[in-house]
């Protein structure tokens, strides 16, 4: 039986996988009787959107679970909240650490590689997570929650490259907003959604085994034996079914994820692709040599700090989600969780949304401008319906917006990105603008998380501080109106 996906053909020019007759639909002799300078787009690209979509998925699925759970967590494993953090922040450091060396690997060795080596992360990390379900055993959690964090440089900076490879101008950034924006989200919405309905228990219960700061534990040792039990139960449940999807998506990106069609579908492909001349060291060389150079482009690095403040901003309103709510709120420990889920909802049709406006009217500096102010509002609704502490349920509505405009802001900001800086490497862009958000996010937990810890007195310094960043964001983002190189020579 023939795989979808021949062995990369070994040109200067290209560094492409030649898709056999299964997929291009076409006969080797049939697609080479076309002229090299046609244009043409396959069928295929949507079976490795796909697949690429739940490789990202799978990724997040597998990095956030812990979040709306969090004092459950704490008490079970019997750790601190640094370390329930640290395994969301452990995605956000090895990004920052693996980012050039996966860029230079995107670079030269293309999608395949790079998908292959996520999607075997993540099945690896799954499977040690499972081994660490017991509580004797948060070391193994950790250390299989930091394998499977390698997958995120690897997947996360391929999706605006993905789209250049396989999809036309017109189709370009709704690929982008699929694969790069809504696979996430939606893998943040199942690992927030799934963890609160199957790893739940009986909050007297819970409270009695773990006690909090003010109010020592007071269960017998039955009771602590029964609690105990009854969370690894449903922690294995979860961690099961987690596992086994890795391995599932793992399989299926093998034997069905293809690097590159054999024509490419834009103009701005073709010249990208003939562009790469040089092999070996001096390959490298141009690459850092070009890696560098974005950073004389004045629009970009605005742009970079723009994406890192709101990126990392969506990002730790849903990673300390649970300390930061629960002080005000502790009888709706449970709900808590859907807060989550309701942005991520939001976020699905929002990205969608967006990226099918891009495609339609290129309009890039509007979308994002509306986005940034969306995103003020919603960051400072949420601050002051916290203090407020009036109805828990109100909370629902800056969490709509945060769906509607911050988890969104990803895919408006990788096309963005390429457009103010082609023909550099659109995993470059994209990565780069992927380590500027990881390294405040990492900097937004750690301030949030510490001031909670230390009493439900400090929460408003975070709080404010997030609004703070977000309001400095949107005031960069009125300058930040680039010229839009890809489109212009698409037009051409």
């Amino acid at each position: 039986m023939e795989k979808p996906c021949e062995a990369p053909q070994s040109t200067i020019n290209e560094k492409t996988l030649l898709v056999n007759t299964a997929i291009v639909g076409k006969k080797p002799s049939e697609s080479s009787s076309h002229s090299p300078d046609n244009l043409r787009t396959y069928w295929w690209r949507w079976i490795v959107l796909c697949i690429f979509a739940l490789n990202l998925a799978m990724t997040n699925i597998i990095w956030i679970p812990s979040a709306p759970i969090a004092n459950t967590i704490i008490c079970y494993y019997d750790v601190s909240l640094f370390w329930v953090n640290s395994l969301s922040e452990v995605y956000m450091l090895t990004y920052i650490i693996l980012l050039f060396p996966a860029m230079w690997m995107l670079d030269k060795y293309g999608l395949r590689l790079s998908v292959m080596l996520g999607a075997g992360f993540d099945a690896a990390g799954a499977a040690l997570k499972l081994a660490g379900t017991g509580s004797n055993f948060f070391w193994l959690l950790m250390f299989g929650q930091s394998l499977a964090s390698l997958s995120n440089v690897f997947i996360w900076t391929a999706a605006p490259l993905l789209s250049e490879v396989w999809f036309p101008p017109k189709e370009r950034a709704t690929a982008t907003a699929i694969g790069g924006a809504i696979a996430p989200q939606l893998g943040i919405l199942l690992g927030l959604g799934l963890t609160p309905f199957i790893v739940h228990s009986d909050l007297n219960l819970q409270f009695a085994v773990c006690g909090n700061t003010t109010n020592p534990p007071y269960a017998s040792p039955g009771e602590t034996k029964e609690w105990s039990d009854f969370i690894f139960s449903r922690l294995l449940y979860f961690n099961i079914g987690v596992a086994a999807l890795g391995l599932i998506v793992f399989i299926l990106t093998i034997f069905w994820f293809c690097d590159a069609p054999p024509t490419p579908p834009s103009i701005s492909r073709k010249l990208e692709s003939e562009h790469k001349q040089s092999t070996g060291f001096q390959q490298f060389k141009e690459f850092l040599i070009t890696t560098l150079g974005a950073f004389k482009n004045v629009y970009f690095v605005l742009y970079m700090i723009v994406a890192a403040i709101i990126i990392a901003v969506a990002g730790s309103v849903v990673s300390v989600i649970n300390e930061v709510v629960h002080p005000y709120f502790p009888d709706y420990d449970e709900e808590i969780g859907y807060l989550g889920i309701t942005a991520q909802a939001t976020s699905i049709l929002s990205m969608f949304v967006a990226g099918r406006v891009l495609d339609w009217t290129k309009a890039f500096y509007a979308v994002n401008l509306v986005v940034c102010i969306l995103s003020v509002i919603c960051v400072t609704l949420f601050a002051v319906l916290i203090l407020f502490q009036d109805n828990f349920y109100l909370l629902y509505i800056p969490f709509v917006f945060l769906g509607l405009s911050m988890a969104s802001f990803q895919a408006v900001a990788y096309e963005y990105a390429i457009e103010m800086t082609y023909p550099l490497p659109e995993g470059t862009s994209s990565g780069l603008i992927n380590s500027g958000s990881q390294i405040l996010s990492i900097i937004t937990i750690s301030f949030v998380g510490h001031f909670a810890d230390k009493s439900v007195d400090n929460v408003p310094v975070g709080l404010w501080f997030m609004v703070g960043l977000t309001s400095l964001g949107c005031l960069i983002t009125i300058f930040v109106r680039p010229e839009l190189k890809r489109v212009k020579i698409d037009k051409k």
